[in-house]
């Protein structure tokens, strides 16, 4: 595992290859804000959680989906990993090149050993997770990993609260440029 580019306020955000080199470390906000800006408006976001999604999760992803949705332009959509694999991993990885990742792991709320293995589900699910983003990487998406320190309403609503302000701040300086 590499080492986290920006660690804020339980949120831990990787990034490798081509797009460590476009994005800011400054602070997370930052950060999200130029890897937004690396996205062609031809494109789309896909937004990946490695959790299960409750019914308050689901909501709190919808909202955030939906808000980058309007303020961005362009499509967003939450597919659950590793589910998802199956139905869109490939078209992600071979597809349109103007798509941009957002793969977004937590620490489980409670960890289950697998019986006759020597790891648990949620190292399994982690494990998942690091191949697709590794994968995403291989194949020149853009992609970062957002990593929660603990997975729960709150730090959800504090991961969406600093994707907002960032696109708050693309576009203001996206007015200031047209002024």
């Amino acid at each position: 595992l590499s080492a986290a580019r920006v660690n804020e306020d339980g949120i831990s955000l990787y990034v490798e290859r081509e797009t460590r080199r476009s994005i800011s470390t400054m602070n997370l906000r930052a950060a999200l804000q130029t890897f937004l800006e690396l996205r062609n408006p031809d494109g789309y976001i896909a937004i990946v959680p490695f959790f299960e999604l409750t019914p308050q999760y689901s909501d709190t992803m919808r909202d955030l989906r939906d808000r980058m949705r309007f303020e961005l332009g362009m499509p967003v959509q939450v597919t659950v990993g590793p589910r998802y694999l199956q139905a869109l991993g490939r078209s992600y990885k071979e597809g349109s090149t103007h798509g941009i990742f957002i793969v977004i792991t937590a620490e489980p709320v409670e960890d289950v050993a697998i019986p006759g293995a020597d790891y648990t589900f949620g190292g399994l699910q982690l494990a998942l997770a690091l191949a697709e983003f590794e994968a995403l990487e291989r194949a020149k998406k853009h992609a970062i990993r957002l990593h929660l320190s603990e997975l729960g309403e709150k730090s959800l609503k504090q991961l969406a609260d600093i994707v907002i302000q960032a696109m708050a701040q693309i576009r203001r300086v996206t007015q200031a440029m047209q002024d």
